[in-house]
């Protein structure tokens, strides 16, 4: 098992994935499965608000919290944790907001306009309030962690 782990760190993948910063490496952990989650939402107009909303507001959370954690061992001042946990929320949301909107413009070719249209009513009118939400809950799991860190007495 150790020559194994021995052989990741050795890769230059690996070395590629530490050379971002604590907030970006959290953002490429999340991408596949919120891009999926949120493919969901986008593509339905919002009408699956109910749903999957909820749980982007989870995934942005502990996207926060990860980069937090992440960030820790390196980070010598604790208050910088809920500002890396919103930059990890919003790297996550400008990815996926940039794979979707590709998506959109491929789909709108097939579907003659009409998932063009609904995305673009999307971008204007709700996501200003999107990024907002995950701006807040990022910065909400980067702050959840530095309190686990003052209360479990970690230096």
């Amino acid at each position: 098992m150790n020559q194994v782990m021995d052989k990741l760190h050795d890769s230059s993948l690996y070395k590629l994935y530490n050379s971002f910063s604590p907030a970006s490496r959290a953002a490429i952990l999340f991408a596949v499965p919120f891009t999926i989650v949120d493919a969901i939402h986008y593509f339905t107009a919002g009408t699956a608000l109910i749903f999957s909303f909820p749980i982007l507001i989870l995934i942005y959370l502990y996207c926060g919290s990860v980069a937090a954690r992440i960030a820790y061992p390196s980070e010598q001042d604790a208050s910088n944790l809920p500002r890396i946990g919103r930059s990890s929320a919003l790297r996550l949301w400008l990815t996926s907001t940039v794979i979707n909107t590709l998506l959109m413009i491929i789909l709108g070719f097939a579907s003659l306009g009409i998932t063009l249209l609904s995305g673009v009513f999307y971008l204007c009118l709700f996501a200003p309030f999107h990024v907002l939400g995950s701006a807040l809950s990022g910065w909400v799991g980067g702050w959840l962690y530095q309190q686990y860190i003052h209360r479990i007495g970690v230096k």
